[in-house]
């Protein structure tokens, strides 16, 4: 049984060889919280990403999978204004954080040169870092101010399952020549686990991908 299983595994892996490739991908793009309590804003801040991608498609269909893991910087940027009993308050803080991330994507190959893709991503976060400026001014008019405070925190998480996150991947890929692809990408990410139940910021980015293949494609 062993054997045959072992042959069938094999047989299937042969037929599909030439379908099978390598390659590198980059990404470069921005991302977004949303979620944010009242009266918190946020602003888009720069997202970018380097993996290796193992992608697979069937000989027969128009279907197949890419299966990548990559190392990604996102931030993102929340602003908060109002009063207090010392003055008029602006606050900015940006945060970065550093993931690894594993994505499985079903393909579907429209044409020869369109591809689309979608599929869950789970992540884990390596580091994260925040910058707090916030500034009190005399009145709302901010023509004085009275105090400016900067503060810095670096974190790694308090424990494993506060690092993971995972979302939703969704792209179109263009065939620009035979070893490069240049695509539009979507993401959705949140975290697994919040300390707070009803407050729940997730991260929107959208970013151009480049894909590049080690080896020529038929």
């Amino acid at each position: 049984m062993k054997k045959t299983t072992l042959i069938i595994i094999i047989t299937i892996f042969s037929l599909t060889a030439k379908a099978q490739h390598f390659s590198i991908t980059t990404d470069i793009g921005m991302s977004y919280l949303s979620g944010l309590y009242n009266p918190h804003t946020s602003k888009p801040q720069l997202y970018y990403g380097l993996g290796m991608l193992y992608s697979k498609s069937a000989t027969t269909t128009n279907w197949g999978f890419k299966t990548s893991l990559d190392f990604n910087k996102r931030g993102v940027k929340s602003i908060y204004t109002g009063t207090s009993y010392s003055g008029y308050v602006e606050s900015k803080n940006i945060l970065s954080s550093k993931s690894l991330s594993l994505t499985f994507t079903p393909t579907l190959n429209v044409s020869e040169r369109v591809q689309f893709v979608l599929g869950p991503h789970l992540g884990y976060f390596l580091s994260s870092k925040s910058t707090t400026t916030e500034i009190v001014y005399k009145t709302s008019l901010k023509e004085e101010i009275l105090q400016t405070v900067i503060e810095e925190n670096t974190s790694n998480g308090i424990s494993f399952i506060d690092r993971l996150h995972f979302g939703v991947k969704l792209g179109i890929n263009v065939k620009v020549s035979n070893p490069i692809d240049l695509g539009l990408t979507y993401q959705y990410a949140r975290l697994l686990k919040y300390a707070h139940p009803s407050y729940r910021p997730f991260y929107n980015v959208l970013s151009i991908t480049t894909t590049i293949y080690f080896k020529t494609r038929e």
